[in-house]
């Protein structure tokens, strides 16, 4: 049997075997306790896989919940500001002693005093790290199994760039810490209902080192390169906004946030065949006609906060 549940926004799932109840395991979902305000996540939905794998869905704000690499929502680098969607999968197993490091290189701005590093291990296994720059310094410099890293930042005085290089276990990342003008500035446009394609311009000195995060990959897509040196633009293509509400798409350089706004479609309706749905007292199930017109948007949100049992 399977317990999660989220008291006061703090996840957690169990599995529990026996006739006696034994726990054969218990985790927390989420981030390490001083990564930002909020390390916390919320669970949505969960399900078992064929290999009797709990496999969870939610959501977070925490910058240090750890990902895979090439995932299509990146580790937020804005805590408390994004919220971001995720599958886990937990397992009893235990695989041979691999460490995956994510995200791949990091570009932060001149007063960003932290950068966070995902291990993705399984359990038991040992992993260290180490910086060669006495300005980006680690913690925890060694653990076991999953976890995060973080890299404490002194603040940047000059204007163009420095970097420094993060190792563990053999695997290398780069962090370039841009000066405060770097990139000068930018704006966001407004886009049409429709979406298409458009740009983001920017000024920045010749040495300036900059990087663009998509956070919002179900509503933009890159159409040019993500990273680079000095003035320039990004290239994006909106997708048409479908629902009756206006958006802000988050647009994201240097972790310097923008946002783009696009205008709500004022001809999608939708209607329900039923407004009451009545199950069980114990478990349940069953179903609402939605009808909309192609392309109209509707968004379900299930009850939050209760604890699931299967």
């Amino acid at each position: 049997m399977y317990m999660v549940g989220q008291p006061n926004y703090v996840a957690f799932a169990t599995k529990i075997t026996g006739a006696g109840g034994a726990i054969a395991y218990s985790t927390f979902l989420g981030g390490p306790l001083g990564t930002d305000s909020f390390p916390a996540a919320g669970i949505a939905a969960l399900d078992v896989g064929p290999s009797g794998d709990l496999i969870v869905a939610g959501d977070t704000k925490t910058r240090g919940f750890p990902v895979t690499p090439s995932a299509l929502q990146p580790a937020p680098p804005l805590a408390d500001t994004v919220n971001f969607s995720f599958i886990a999968r937990i397992s009893e197993s235990t695989l041979a002693c691999t460490v995956v490091l994510s995200p791949n290189d990091i570009v932060t701005g001149a007063e960003d005093g932290r950068a966070i590093f995902s291990v993705i291990a399984p359990s038991g296994c040992a992993w260290s790290a180490s910086s060669n720059q006495g300005w980006a310094r680690i913690f925890p410099a060694s653990g076991t199994g999953t976890g995060n890293i973080s890299v404490l930042l002194d603040p940047f005085l000059g204007s163009v760039m420095r970097s420094a290089t993060i190792t563990v276990n053999g695997l290398t990342r780069k962090i370039t810490q841009t000066g405060g003008s770097c990139p000068n500035s930018f704006g966001a446009p407004t886009l049409p209902v429709s979406g298409g394609p458009f740009s983001v311009p920017f000024n920045a000195d010749s040495g300036c080192a900059w990087q663009f995060v998509n956070l919002a990959p179900n509503s933009i897509t890159l159409t040019s390169p993500d990273s680079g040196t000095g003035s320039g633009a990004v290239f994006l293509t909106a997708t048409a906004n479908s629902g009756p509400v206006a958006r802000a798409i988050p647009i994201v350089i240097n972790s310097k946030l923008r946002y783009a706004a696009q205008g709500a479609n004022s001809t999608c309706s939708y209607t329900l065949g039923a407004t009451t749905l009545s199950v069980g007292a114990t478990y349940g199930s069953g179903s609402v006609v939605i009808s909309a017109p192609d392309g109209g948007y509707w968004n379900y949100q299930a009850p939050r906060r209760r604890p699931a049992f299967g």
